[in-house]
């Protein structure tokens, strides 16, 4: 579908339409500015020519009122890698952008003194600080780097964001933001909140590796069903992109416990009207926005949600 130009909303309106770009796993990849148009005709057909075609991300991206990007910022966790993906966020048409970490981000990690990384530094601890001053020094740019928690901006449509953010998933190899097992780890995502953005998915939904496992999380799955956010946004499985709008019934169980690109330079969602509308309590739309594939390519197109939010006048 097109992406509509964001129109003003009625005065009248205790509501605002907002327009939110996702977008997670870029490693600190920036948008191409190749020209799709200019890719030869083989290249679908001739690997060495696709790898070099460009790609679903790509310049410039849509412009939105929120940015929201879902963590591995960064390949190896490097400084200079961060200060590549917050100069990228830093220059996007959008009075805010907020970011989280994931699992690569291992500069971000306060405890990396107590853990053996890949690819180690010389010194962990100075490494943490730059990444700390890199952040900071982007939010005169309006980028926000959250920590797990909740958050609430006032926007300069008028409107108001309620947000749960977490960098935390599940142990896999000896990363960053991870945590041993099931149970272990207690995502408190609060009724009321308009979006959930975490680094991982929830357990059965958009999880599914390429060795077709579930690579999910069952504690977040029963938090996010607790909460029921509208928006529940991640990526961290690559080869799992994708949108899944679901309609909660009374007692879920956690899944399993119990048995090309376009010249829009995004894929649109509106989830104010039509069959997309997703109702408070009743409905959550969950997004994978990974950009890159598995094979660590940027092949796949941001995210671009619009979603009715509350004025800022309403909520005081």
């Amino acid at each position: 579908m097109p992406i509509p130009p964001l129109t003003p909303t009625p005065s009248s309106s205790s509501t605002i339409k907002t327009r939110l770009l996702i977008i997670s796993d870029t490693h600190s990849s920036l948008p191409s500015t190749e020209d799709p148009a200019t890719t030869p005709q083989d290249a679908l057909s001739n690997p060495k020519a696709l790898a070099h075609s460009p790609s679903g991300f790509r310049c410039p991206l849509p412009e939105a009122d929120v940015v929201l990007h879902c963590g591995d910022l960064t390949k190896r966790g490097r400084p200079e890698e961060l200060q590549r993906t917050f100069s990228m966020l830093r220059a996007l048409k959008a009075p805010l952008k907020l970011a989280i970490a994931g699992n690569h981000d291992l500069a971000l990690d306060e405890r990396l003194d107590e853990r053996t990384y890949y690819d180690p530094y010389n010194d962990l601890q100075a490494a943490h600080r730059t990444a700390l001053q890199i952040a900071k020094d982007a939010e005169q740019d309006g980028v926000r780097y959250l920590t797990e928690g909740t958050y609430a901006f006032n926007l300069p449509n008028g409107s108001t964001l309620r947000i749960f953010a977490s960098p935390w998933t599940p142990r896999y190899g000896t990363w960053a933001f991870q945590y041993e097992g099931m149970g272990t780890h207690s995502f408190d995502i609060p009724e009321g909140v308009d979006v959930a953005m975490t680094h991982g998915p929830p357990l059965g939904v958009l999880d599914q590796t390429w060795r077709n496992d579930n690579a999910g999380c069952g504690d977040l799955f029963r938090s996010v069903y607790r909460a029921k956010p509208r928006i529940h946004c991640f990526g961290h499985i690559h080869e799992a992109w994708g949108a899944q709008l679901m309609r909660w019934k009374p007692n879920v169980g956690v899944p399993g416990e119990a048995d090309g690109m376009s010249k829009d330079r995004g894929c649109y969602l509106d989830v104010t009207e039509g069959q997309d509308m997703v109702k408070r309590g009743e409905q959550t739309l969950f997004v994978n926005a990974s950009i890159m594939s598995v094979r660590y390519r940027p092949a796949q197109m941001p995210w671009v949600v619009d979603i009715d939010l509350p004025r800022t006048t309403e909520l005081t």
